[in-house]
């Protein structure tokens, strides 16, 4: 979606309203849905980033870190604001400097995520006031781990996912050597994959900061990287934002941190 584009969330605030209104498991379920699918507007701070050259020298990259602004509740307690429309941004009065970013759940569960001091993220905090806290966030992520692992998602396949019995040093060692030199990369996990009825397959998870461009980027550098230590496998990349990440990397240690 373009970023230049109104973003509008009529179906999570009618949603809201119904639910409000009756509060029944199914209305319940019918605002999860739409927060899924919708995309928020989100107050954000746009900070040079720096980085050391040689040895007693700091200057800026051309790539910024965004930095989300949060609130606080009447108990001390941080959110991030998540606003369905201009309409309800406009109620947060932006500061100068302050810049707004599009956001969709898996960023929001990505942000808390990576801030264990966050306790989760609000929509419409100046109206609707719904509060999505860190635990409704962990869940909802892993209900959606286990609809995509378990085929209840796309063509209805499912995967199996596991541990390799041996690691593949060589893999390993390329990969990581690779991601030494990607600065927004955080941390790299392996894992099996094996979709049903088909032989399986590496996975690696990347957690990383940067845009849509930058994910891809890696994911190719990666893959070069890798594609001479394969032995006749094949390797999937994912985000470690995504359900299907989340459900890979559970109880695992990252092969890659940097």
């Amino acid at each position: 979606m373009s970023e230049n584009k109104p973003i509008k969330n009529p179906g999570l605030i009618m949603a809201i309203r119904v639910m409000r209104e009756d509060p029944t498991q199914e209305s319940q379920a019918r605002v999860v849905d739409e927060i899924m699918k919708a995309r928020f507007l989100a107050p954000v701070v746009l900070e040079a980033m720096p980085f050391t050259v040689g040895s007693d020298r700091t200057s800026f990259r051309d790539r910024c870190r965004m930095k989300f602004l949060s609130i606080h509740d009447g108990k001390g307690n941080r959110f991030f604001p998540a606003f369905t429309d201009d309409k309800e941004l406009e109620k947060f009065e932006l500061e100068r400097g302050q810049q707004v970013s599009h956001l969709t759940f898996e960023d929001y569960a990505k942000i808390i995520m990576d801030d264990r001091s966050a306790g989760g993220f609000v929509i419409n905090p100046y109206s609707d006031n719904l509060v999505c806290d860190r635990d409704m966030v962990m869940s909802w992520i892993s209900h959606r781990a286990g609809q995509h692992v378990n085929g209840q998602e796309g063509a209805g396949q499912r995967i199996r996912l596991g541990r390799p019995k041996n690691t593949p040093t060589e893999l390993v060692q390329a990969v990581s050597e690779y991601l030494k030199e990607q600065e927004l990369v955080e941390a790299a996990y392996l894992s099996m994959m094996q979709p049903e009825g088909e032989k399986s397959g590496y996975l690696i998870v990347v957690d990383m900061e940067g845009g849509e461009a930058d994910a891809d980027a890696v994911y190719d550098g990666i893959a070069r990287a890798a594609k001479d230590h394969l032995n006749g496998m094949y390797l999937n990349v994912e985000p470690v934002s995504s359900g299907f990440g989340q459900a890979a990397i559970k109880d695992q240690e990252p092969f890659y941190k940097r």
